[in-house]
C-alpha cells in the first residue's frame, strides 16, 4: 500500500508540473512535450493496473520519452538562439 501511495504521489507531481511549465512556457516544442507527457500518462493509467509493475515501466517510459522530447527542444531553441 505504501509503495502504491507514493507512486500515486509521484504521478500527481509529474502532472502538475507538466502543466505548470506548459502555461508557463511560450515556447510551443516544450508545450508539445508536456502534452505528450499528460497523454502518456493518461494510457498509463488506461491500460495498466495503478501501482503494478506495468504501470510503473509505462510511467518510466513516459518520463524517459518526456525528458527526450524537451532535451530536443532545448537544442533546437539553442540552434535558433532563442536562449
Amino acid at each position: 500500500m505504501r509503495i502504491f501511495q507514493t507512486t500515486a504521489i509521484a504521478v500527481v507531481m509529474i502532472l502538475a508540473s507538466a502543466t505548470a511549465t506548459a502555461s508557463q512556457s511560450p515556447n510551443r516544442d516544450i508545450q508539445r512535450c508536456d502534452t505528450g507527457l499528460q497523454r502518456n500518462v493518461n494510457v498509463c493509467n488506461n491500460m495498466h493496473s495503478v501501482g503494478s509493475n506495468g504501470w510503473r515501466t509505462c510511467l518510466n517510459t513516459a518520463m524517459m520519452m518526456h525528458e527526450t522530447c524537451v532535451e530536443d527542444a532545448v537544442r533546437r531553441m539553442q540552434m535558433r538562439g532563442e536562449d
